[in-house]
């Protein structure tokens, strides 16, 4: 029992010493109760195998004591992570002075494992004497949350009973997107998962593309430690970076963005998933991966994969090493199809390297360009987090700059150098002339705190400005005038932003909202991962609620943008942190159930699409296939002749949240058995079904009256079906109808309702001028006739006031008066037939408009030498890209 006291008394005596309230001395007083009488348990037990686990423990009260003075950050369960890569800490631990305390680190554990040993039977003061030094740690060490070695054993046994515990939340209004219009995918079952189908709002910046075909490459730059406050084009009146303001006067800079988490990790899964990486407060799976072996294959929608459909290839560089947090498996796993290190980077630059942990960042960006320039087959997505401008800031050696002399301290002086060294190497890159016409997004990783909070602690990461406030540049060439936007930002609005400025629609998880649009009471949350401090934050407007160690700190940031003066407004607080605890409760369960979006199999292949094209696949075999992926979000069973109208009826009965159906060139199908159950589709393909019918139709038109998108064969429907299926779809965007060759301009008159972008109408023999007039008030981009030979000039000139980028009449006379009606169209691709009776005059009108494409079919012979000798003459500012197709 005395044992006991004495361990319990030494560091509790430590404590009133150091004058401690009475509420941390009773709760200090009874861990420290606990600790020791597990130290004495395992002692009385006395196997030589429980001596190292006693020994062990000593080194982390020591660690404890050593990483709180230094850099004020608790050490807890989170930290054995960092056990694995040892090596990227090894400048770090220089700088703070690791090394001093290595004898204290390798005298006290061996001195207890050899006292136990030899004298235990004889237990003394002595033996107790490392304990008693144990004691001194606590002169280092905040007030509560001391053992280290508790706090693991809780995590480890709390976090699997959370799980079970956790159940459905519902998504608060702050995780709402504004500015978009999207559906539900399953409330329930996956609260975040939703389809975009676009973006509302007047925009505040246009990004203009040379035609509507372009994929610009897409290039982030993640900027290690790179605060706003350090940022002249933001107020700093250093010159720190001065090639960073001079890009920021021609690209988009928003002056209120931030970083949504303290870590790198942090601003990878909000930039790249549109969700907060964490926002809980036992820790995230990132943190807590021992205890989630499979947190890497969660079932995620990352930017890569929105990308990978558009047809881009995703490269990911990073100046540091992949095997933290096995960084490199879990992004390979989520979309990115090459993922590079410091590790796969050339021999020279690791040799180059001025810190421990990673490639300085002249060499990552010479390595990046080569990388964009030899990749030509497809655009490409390309992500860089630079390293340089972390902490122990050591810039290379052959930069030459002034140290910037008048600051102090010292390590101080290191960062803002390091940081405008990245500044150069930033600005060599984005103005190389091979990444011309590329689209930048270049913003702060997360924030970083020097002296503003104490002159003994720096290199302290914290949810204050200094810690989260981090410049955003939206940069390139194609961005015609800069402009300054204040509106608050968060990484996580950086998905949707790509997705508007690209016109992406489609399957995500982003709760962020697109900044190319003006939003009002937007809603920023950040989080402190738990191996930094495990803190919460939120902003509303100029009000900030930050939560650390239980203790709330409310802030006016329009009064007081130095975070100086907490406020004392109880309701205020109350309010904050409740929508704190609700995101955390709905981010939670999406966490840790795995419900962002649909499982995937053992393989990792989704189970959200399915493609049979051109298989024998049965209806027997669409059974099966349902009741194993019960999820299918797209079906593509074209040229499946073996699929019948049961199997169809299987589909739309089965398939709740199915949205894409591609059923083309399937003979048997007739639709007249289809569930006229209310379904979500999006997009619905039975080109070349000629047996569809009229009731077939009317049948899909009651199933899915959302339709967007519809291709069907019009072999077996009339007038009046088409006409009346029409009228019930009034949200058709994409229409398009095949074998046409019984319909007349009635069949469509309901075509009114719609607000049809896309409209293609393929063996229209019947159609003639007054289709085109019914067409007149559509917004229509494209427009694609054929064999209608009934149209006339007067059709023409209907749609002469549309804003078409593609136009296509084959089979149809073109006369030369209709050329005039073309030229206030702003065509991109234009395709006519029979234009036998065009003459040089009216080519030469066609050419002097700004058309890329032009398709000409079964025309003059004549017809090359006329534009032979018009780019002759020179009429034209460039040669069009020409094809003459001839029957």
């Amino acid at each position: 029992m005395i044992p006991l006291i004495i361990l319990s008394l030494i560091p509790l005596g430590f404590r009133i010493a150091f004058k401690e309230p009475l509420k941390a001395l009773l709760f200090g007083f009874f861990e420290d109760l606990a600790i020791a009488s597990m130290q004495l348990s395992l002692l009385t037990l006395y196997k030589p195998l429980f001596l190292p686990l006693i020994s062990i423990l000593q080194i982390t009260y020591i660690a404890k004591a050593f990483l709180y003075k230094k850099t004020n950050i608790q050490l807890n369960a989170s930290h054995l992570r960092f056990l694995k890569t040892p090596r990227l800490f090894f400048d770090s631990a220089i700088s703070l002075g690791f090394f001093k305390w290595l004898p204290f680190f390798i005298f006290v554990p061996l001195f207890t494992y050899c006292s136990l040993l030899f004298s235990f039977e004889k237990l003394s003061f002595i033996n107790l004497l490392p304990f008693v030094l144990i004691g001194l740690c606590y002169k280092f060490t905040p007030a509560n949350n001391h053992n280290f070695l508790l706090h693991l054993l809780l995590t480890l046994m709390v976090i699997p009973f959370s799980k079970k515990r956790l159940t459905h939340s519902t998504v608060p209004e702050e995780l709402i997107p504004k500015c978009e219009t999207f559906t539900k995918i399953d409330d329930e079952k996956y609260p975040l998962l939703k389809i975009t189908e676009g973006f509302t709002g007047k925009k505040q910046f246009t990004y203009t593309k040379k035609s509507s075909l372009e994929k610009p490459n897409i290039v982030f730059i993640f900027l290690e430690s790179f605060r706003a406050k350090n940022v002249g084009c933001l107020g700093a009146k250093k010159g720190v970076t001065p090639c960073f303001d001079a890009l920021a006067k021609k690209g988009i800079l928003f002056t209120q963005f931030y970083a949504n988490g303290t870590s790198t990790e942090s601003a990878l899964w909000s930039t790249f998933f549109g969700i907060p990486q964490v926002f809980h407060k036992q820790g995230a799976i990132w943190e807590t991966n021992y205890t989630n072996p499979n947190y890497e294959k969660h079932s995620l929608i990352s930017l890569a994969d929105i990308l990978k459909k558009e047809g881009y290839a995703n490269l990911l560089l990073d100046a540091s090493s992949l095997a933290l947090d096995k960084k490199g498996f879990f992004l390979k796993n989520h979309g990115f199809d090459h993922v590079i290190g410091k590790e796969e980077l050339p021999p020279l630059f690791s040799h180059n390297s001025s810190s421990s942990w990673g490639i300085d960042d002249e060499h990552l960006f010479s390595f990046a360009v080569e990388k964009i320039k030899n990749h030509k087959t497809s655009p490409l997505f390309t992500s860089i987090f630079t390293i340089s401008n972390h902490h122990p800031w050591k810039s290379p050696k052959n930069y030459n700059l002034k140290p910037f002399a008048e600051v102090s301290p010292p390590i101080y002086r290191n960062f803002l150098k390091t940081m405008h060294y990245t500044d150069k190497c930033l600005s060599d890159f984005v103005l190389n002339p091979l990444l011309k016409d590329s689209l930048f997004f270049i913003f702060g990783d997360h924030g970083m705190t020097m002296n503003e909070r104490s002159n003994k602690i720096f290199g302290k990461r914290n949810l204050y400005e200094e810690g989260i406030h981090v410049p955003l540049l939206i940069y390139g060439d194609n961005i015609k005038k800069g402009k300054i936007i204040s509106d608050l930002a968060s990484q996580i609005d950086i998905l949707p932003t790509v997705m508007d400025l690209l016109d992406i629609k489609g399957l995500n998880h982003s709760v962020g909202t697109s900044l190319t649009r003006k939003a009002f009471d937007k809603t920023l949350f950040f989080h402190e991962p738990p191996f930094l401090g495990n803190g919460f934050g939120i902003r509303k407007k100029e009000a900030k609620l930050i939560i650390e160690n239980e203790t709330s700190f409310l802030f006016d940031l329009h009064k007081d943008k130095k975070e100086l003066k907490p406020l004392k407004d109880t309701q205020k607080t109350a309010a904050l942190k409740k929508s704190i605890d609700e995101v955390s409760s709905c981010l939670s369960t999406v966490f840790h159930t795995n419900s962002f979006t649909y499982p995937v199999d053992k393989k990792g292949k989704s189970l959200t699409s399915f493609d049979g094209n051109e298989s024998l696949i049965k209806d027997t075999d669409l059974e099966k296939l349902i009741k194993t992926s019960p999820y299918l979000e797209a079906l593509n069973l074209s040229n499946c002749h073996l699929i019948s109208d049961r199997g169809l009826q299987l589909i739309s009965e089965h398939l709740p949240r199915l949205k894409s159906i591609n059923c083309s060139y399937n003979l048997d199908i007739t639709g007249e058995v289809l569930s006229t159950k209310k379904r979500e589709w999006i997009t619905a393909n039975f080109k070349g079904c000629n047996r569809i019918t009229d009731k077939g139709l009317n049948n899909i038109s009651s199933l899915a009256p959302l339709l967007k998108n519809l291709s069907i064969s019009c072999k077996s429907i009339t007038n009046r079906g088409l006409n009346k299926s029409l009228l019930r779809l009034s949200s058709l965007t994409d229409l398009t109808l095949t074998d046409c060759n019984d319909l007349c301009d009635h069949s469509i008159k309901n075509l009114k309702n719609q607000t049809l972008n896309k409209l293609q109408i393929h063996e229209g023999v019947n159609f003639t001028d007054k289709m085109l007039s019914i067409l007149a008030n559509q917004p229509l981009y494209s427009l694609e006739i054929s064999g209608a030979s009934k149209i006339t000039e007067k059709g023409f000139e209907a749609i002469s006031h549309h804003r078409l980028n593609k136009l296509i009449f084959l089979e149809t006379i073109v006369p030369n008066k209709a050329i005039n009606s073309l030229k206030n169209l702003p065509l991109r691709a234009l395709a006519l037939s029979s234009c036998h009776e065009l003459n040089k005059k009216s080519f030469e009108k066609l050419f002097l408009l700004d058309i890329e494409l032009i398709v000409l079919k079964n025309c003059n012979p004549k017809l090359k030498t006329y534009i032979s000798e018009l780019i002759a003459e020179r009429k034209t500012p460039q040669e069009r890209f020409i094809t003459f197709l001839r029957d």
